[in-house]
C-alpha cells in the first residue's frame, strides 16, 4: 500500500464540488485524513474567481496511472471543463485533483505554491523530500502561507 497525497481544488461552486469529489474519492480509495480548506487567489489568472484548496492523504494499491485515470473520471463526472470554446484554459474549475505525493514522486507545483504545500503539510507533515531530506512541514514553513485564508466554515 502506498501513502499518497491528493490536492483538491475548485473555484466554481467550490465547497459543494469539493465535498462531492471527496465523497466519490472515498468510493475508490481509503481516505486517511483531509486537511482544512484554504481560500486563495487563482495562481495563473487574476481574473478567475478565488479557489478553495485542500489535500487528502490516502492509501492505495493502485498504480499511479490508474489512480490518475480514476481521479480524472471523478473530475469529469462533476463536469470539469479544461478548455473553453476558444481553447483557452477554463477560468471556472468545478474540481481539480492533483497527485501531489506518490511515494518519492513530488508534483512540481508542490514546492511552488502555498495553496499546494500548506494543505499537503497538514496531512503529511513528516514526509521527507527525496533529495533535500527536509520534511513537508519545514518546506511549507519556508514557503509560507501568504495569500491563503483558512476557511474554518468549510469542512470536507
Amino acid at each position: 500500500m502506498k501513502s499518497v497525497v491528493i490536492g483538491i481544488g475548485s473555484n466554481h461552486d467550490a465547497a459543494k464540488n469539493m465535498a462531492e469529489g471527496v465523497r466519490r474519492l472515498r468510493e475508490v480509495v481509503h481516505v486517511e485524513t483531509i486537511s482544512p480548506v484554504y481560500e486563495s487567489e487563482a495562481a495563473e489568472d487574476a481574473t478567475a474567481p478565488p479557489y478553495l484548496n485542500a489535500a487528502a492523504r490516502i492509501v492505495t494499491e493502485l498504480p499511479y496511472d490508474v489512480l490518475k485515470a480514476k481521479l480524472k473520471s471523478i473530475e469529469d463526472a462533476l463536469d470539469r471543463v479544461r478548455r473553453d470554446a476558444e481553447g483557452k484554459k477554463s477560468k471556472l474549475v468545478t474540481l481539480d485533483f492533483d497527485v501531489l505525493l506518490y511515494g518519492d514522486m513530488w508534483h512540481e507545483d508542490l514546492l511552488r505554491y502555498a495553496h499546494a504545500i500548506v494543505p499537503a503539510a497538514d496531512v503529511a507533515p513528516h514526509h521527507q523530500h527525496p533529495v533535500t531530506g527536509q520534511s513537508m512541514q519545514t518546506l511549507a514553513f519556508e514557503i509560507g502561507s501568504r495569500g491563503l485564508l483558512l476557511r474554518e466554515d468549510i469542512k470536507l
